[in-house]
């Protein structure tokens, strides 16, 4: 009987080293992949041609630079695609506007998907009406993307919530 209760000791002391640990017995591989996430975020779309047109502002999130070559930004529409020249990378807490209008335009009803060189879906916002303005995050990089938030013709600077009609009587 205490030779049963040590061997179950013994291995669940083992299992539980292993999980403090955080070898999950998972490919190494695998478990760097998932360390490795993107930390890039669509943080302002202007749809209802801004200056210089449509565009995407990416804004990186993480501390180190996010290597954004050959990502893709579509809308709602997989054959309308914009890809991210080459050797284009964001430093951390970065932003970088991307004039999508060239390639396609952003419509009343649409999204802003962003892709990893991978194809895999990095960001994506959709919306039913063009903004005033345009949407933005708010608070700036970490908030919900909403109309009238952003910061100024073609992204980079702060987002701020602009209050109008009921609003500001709160």
């Amino acid at each position: 009987m205490r030779t049963r209760w040590r061997r179950r000791a013994s291995i669940t002391a083992v299992a539980l080293t292993f999980l403090a640990l955080g070898l999950s017995g998972a490919p190494a591989s695998a478990q760097s992949k998932a360390q490795a996430q993107p930390t890039v975020r669509i943080n302002e779309v202007e749809s209802s041609g801004g200056s210089p047109g449509d565009w995407v502002e990416l804004v990186s999130t993480g501390t180190a630079a996010v290597d954004v070559s050959k990502w893709v930004v579509k809308d709602s529409d997989d054959s309308h695609s914009y890809k991210i020249a080459k050797n284009t990378s964001i430093a951390p807490g970065a932003f970088l506007a991307l004039d999508v209008d060239p390639s396609y335009g952003l419509g009343d009803e649409d999204s802003a998907r962003l892709f990893a060189a991978d194809g895999s879906l990095v960001d994506s916002y959709s919306w039913t009406n063009h903004a005033a303005t345009t949407y933005g995050r708010c608070p700036d990089v970490t908030g919900a993307l909403l109309p009238g938030a952003g910061g100024d013709a073609l992204g980079g600077a702060g987002n701020q919530r602009l209050l109008v009609g009921a609003e500001l009587a709160r």
